[in-house]
Parts: C-alpha cells; sequence; structure tokens
C-alpha cells in the first residue's frame, strides 16, 4: 500500500515519521505489520530514514521487532505511555518529590497508576525511596538515573502460541486458587494488547471455559471472570476467523 507523504499526513494528523509509525502500527490487527508492508506504506522515505526510525522507536521502548515484524507496545505510546512519559518529565524537574507532588501536576493520572509506575521505576534502578514525611503518611522518592527518555521493562516478544499458553495458565491458576480475575490482572503480567486479550476471554467465555463471576458492575469496570475448566488449552479463533492457531 504506497501512500504520498501528504496522504500520510492527512491520515494520521502529523507529519513525524515516527509519530505516523506508531500510530499505523496501532491501527493493525494485534498491533503489528510486517517490515516490509511498513516500507511499502513509508516508501517515500529513504531506506536510511526508515531504518534510523525504527531503531528510535525501539530503543524508546514504543516498539519490539523480531523476524521480519514489528508490534506497537501499547503500554508505551497509548494514553499510559502518555500519562507515564509526563510523570517522568516531572520526576527529573523536582529531583526529589513524593505521589502527591505528580498527582498535583499530572491530575489525570490516578494515584493507583502513579503507584505502580514508581514500584517500575525502583525495579529500573531510576528512583529510590529515601524517606517519608514527617506525618508518615507519604514516602519520598528521588531520582537516582536522570535520563531524557522515560524508563521502560524490557519488552519480551511472544509468539502468538506462546503467548496464549502464557494467558491459559495464569486462567488456569486463578481457577486452582479458587480466585477470580479481570484482564487488569493478566494484563499486568503478560505483554498483550487490550484488544487482542478482550478477544481471547469472550471466546473462552462463550465456550464455556470461563463465565462472568457477577454482571453488576459499572460500564467502566472491567467484567470479572471465573474459570470453570481446568484442562489443556482450547484452540483460539483468530481475528480472521478464517483458521485456528494451535
Amino acid at each position: 500500500m504506497n501512500m504520498s507523504r501528504e496522504d500520510r499526513s492527512n491520515l494520521f494528523g502529523t507529519s513525524n515519521i515516527l509519530d505516523q509509525m506508531k500510530l499505523f502500527l496501532m491501527s493493525q490487527p494485534r498491533h503489528m505489520a510486517d517490515e516490509s508492508y511498513m516500507r511499502s506504506v513509508f516508501s517515500d522515505v529513504s531506506s536510511g530514514m526508515f531504518l534510523s526510525s525504527l531503531i528510535a522507536l525501539e530503543t524508546r521502548g514504543s516498539i519490539v521487532r523480531q523476524g521480519g515484524a514489528v508490534r506497537a507496545v501499547e503500554e508505551n505510546i497509548g494514553i499510559r505511555g502518555q500519562l507515564s512519559d509526563s510523570l517522568w518529565k516531572v520526576a527529573r524537574m523536582e529531583k526529589v518529590f513524593t505521589i502527591k507532588v505528580l498527582s498535583d501536576y499530572v491530575p489525570e493520572a490516578s494515584r493507583a497508576f502513579i503507584r505502580e509506575l514508581l514500584q517500575d521505576w525502583i525495579s529500573l534502578g531510576a528512583i529510590k525511596k529515601t524517606g517519608v514525611l514527617k506525618d508518615r503518611r507519604s514516602n519520598i522518592f528521588t531520582v537516582v538515573k536522570d535520563s531524557p527518555i522515560r524508563p521502560k521493562k524490557e519488552v519480551v516478544w511472544h509468539r502468538p502460541s506462546d503467548l496464549v499458553d502464557g494467558i491459559w495458565r495464569m486462567v488456569q491458576d486463578f481457577g486452582r486458587r479458587g480466585e477470580a480475575f479481570t484482564s487488569l490482572d493478566i494484563s499486568a503480567k503478560v505483554g498483550v494488547s487490550k484488544r487482542y486479550l478482550a478477544d481471547l476471554l469472550r471466546q473462552w467465555r462463550r465456550e464455556g471455559y470461563i463465565e462472568a463471576a457477577t454482571d453488576k458492575r459499572r460500564c467502566t469496570d472491567p467484567v470479572v471472570y471465573r474459570c470453570v475448566y481446568m484442562g489443556a488449552r482450547p484452540n483460539v479463533e483468530t481475528r480472521s476467523r478464517m483458521r485456528r492457531e494451535a
């Protein structure tokens, strides 16, 4: 699919090549595309610029590449990524901060989201806890690795079958413990797009492997599931509905 520079700018609303690549990948099934296909979309871009753009996105944690395929890392370039970038800018500016300080600067980020993000940054060695306020109700954090690029967890590429196996094992673990779960419980531990995970859970619910634990919820709340089948992972119907993954 050859597109001119003007066509892409109109379609994506930006002339920035890096932003266009991210938006293009986010529009594809599973947020993934073959590198050769992307090359045809960006055919007017020189080979050197195309490759350096992919390398820049990969360095920033926006994409992962393997075997000629490119996948967008949704949590790093979607709304979550934008909030994380804003929070990291505040952390760098303040050097020493609390959760409240970050929340005051970026009020659209929930306290729970900020706490989770700070734990990631601590595990990556980017910040550390250096004390508590006098009222002992808030921890104090300090930036120890000041980088213009936000610290990000390493993203491990999963083949579809490996990815589904991992998700199924998690579902089975919840079943063995008799615990209910949501898509958020899974996506917190597995690098999977929200769209693909939602499709997967809907299939398993439709086929009777899992069930909704409660129907009483707000439309913005995730569905609470319970595993009702213990055994081998079922086959998965792909988005095309034309074939099934083993």
